[in-house]
């Protein structure tokens, strides 16, 4: 009997239907008739379907595959800039995303990068995530479409406010707009979705609740959002929503530092005092990423769109002002200062958060006050052909 019943189970998971129809249909082919449907469900526990158990998806775009990486398989719009660099980070991104939630064996993903989205995903999105956790997007959405894809093996999708703070919480740059969620945690469309407060929230449900609990409601939580969500959340935390919502605008912190802030970056040596960086840019060498995604919105600055970049840390001692300068005007730089923390408060914000791209003079130096610490440093350059890009950082000469 124990064997019958594993059975049922295995096919009500692998068939994913509404639970009565599910456990209707197990207890009349595995147990013939022998067990009543209340039986059955005694025994079968209901999960929302994940993207595993979706047939491929068939209406895609016609584009040809650029490259493959452990997890990813890649379609690219041959017009748009994507370097080495850059699928080497997808793929990484995406196992990391995976590990927060906890998930050991990514499921692979077919990523087609291209700006002509209209066809193959809602009106008026500019990019989505297919049910089979297939990616569409272009320059500027697709870490967001990689953090809606890792969540494949729990959940296809949750409710709006969940799904799209999730996804928003795993994009490259800091977390800093919180928002009551009683504004927008009960949304039934994503486009009624503050994505960045939602981000915020889902952030410190993680981080301070704990990624098990945060799972559960992420399942429990109706696709169509709603005050369904609010019910979820009561089971899954044990209080009243309320009571969660204000204690989280009393003790969330101001900014969640981004995933993997500086990882992987080498730290560039200084010959004394000064730092030279010297290098080819090539969009066929892994050192080469672009385009430039490390913003909230990539349409603010469209020259991100065709930049290549490659990267670096610097470690400053001695607090004061120090001078950037580049070789030519199409070589921009934006720095970030490293934070050794998951998130910081208002006033750490104000001391210690530094984010900011360098405007030149023209004679193509910026002078910046900076306090001691490590920095990541992004070196931009217009598209081209392989191209030398040099960059020296000093203390400025007049001590100023």
């Amino acid at each position: 009997m124990k064997q019958r019943m594993a059975a049922g189970r295995r096919w009500c998971t692998l068939l994913v239907m509404s639970a009565p129809h599910c456990i209707q249909r197990a207890s009349f082919m595995v147990l013939a008739g022998a067990m009543t449907v209340g039986a059955c469900a005694e025994d079968i526990e209901y999960r929302p379907p994940m993207c595993s158990d979706r047939e491929p998806e068939v209406d895609l775009p016609d584009l040809p595959l650029v490259d493959s990486t452990e997890n990813l398989e890649i379609h690219a719009d041959e017009g748009l800039l994507l370097c080495a660099g850059t699928i080497e980070l997808y793929e990484t991104t995406y196992r990391h995303n995976n590990a927060v939630l906890g998930l050991e064996d990514p499921h692979d993903v077919r990523l087609f990068y291209t700006n002509s989205v209209a066809e193959y995903c809602p009106e008026n999105a500019s990019a989505c995530n297919l049910r089979d956790g297939t990616a569409i997007a272009g320059p500027g959405w697709v870490f967001h479409e990689l953090g809606h894809a890792s969540n494949c093996e729990w959940r296809v999708s949750s409710a709006p406010a969940l799904n799209e703070g999730l996804a928003t919480s795993f994009e490259p740059v800091a977390q800093d707009h919180m928002t009551d969620p009683r504004e927008f945690i009960t949304a039934e469309s994503p486009f009624d979705v503050h994505y960045e407060s939602a981000a915020h929230f889902v952030r410190w449900l993680i981080e301070e609740r704990g990624l098990e609990p945060f799972r559960e409601l992420f399942l429990l939580a109706p696709h169509s959002g709603g005050d369904g969500v609010l019910e979820a959340i009561e089971d899954v935390y044990g209080q009243d929503a309320d009571a969660l919502f204000d204690e989280y605008l009393e003790a969330a912190p101001y900014l969640w530092v981004p995933y993997r802030q500086c990882t992987d970056l080498e730290v560039l040596e200084p010959n004394g005092d000064t730092w030279e960086f010297n290098s080819i840019f090539d969009c066929s060498d892994p050192a080469t990423l672009g385009p430039y995604e490390r913003q909230e919105n990539i349409n603010w600055d469209q020259l991100a769109k065709t930049a290549m970049y490659q990267s670096f840390l610097i470690e400053i001692e001695t607090p004061g002002v120090y001078r950037f300068e580049r070789d030519e005007p199409e070589t921009s730089i934006e720095i970030e200062r490293c934070v050794d923390q998951v998130s910081l408060s208002k006033q750490e914000a104000e001391e210690q958060w530094i984010d900011t791209g360098l405007f030149p003079t023209l004679q193509g130096t910026t002078d910046i006050e900076l306090p001691a610490g490590t920095y990541r440093v992004d070196v931009r350059r217009e598209y081209t052909k392989p191209h030398p890009v040099w960059v020296r950082i000093s203390p400025n000469p007049d001590g100023n």
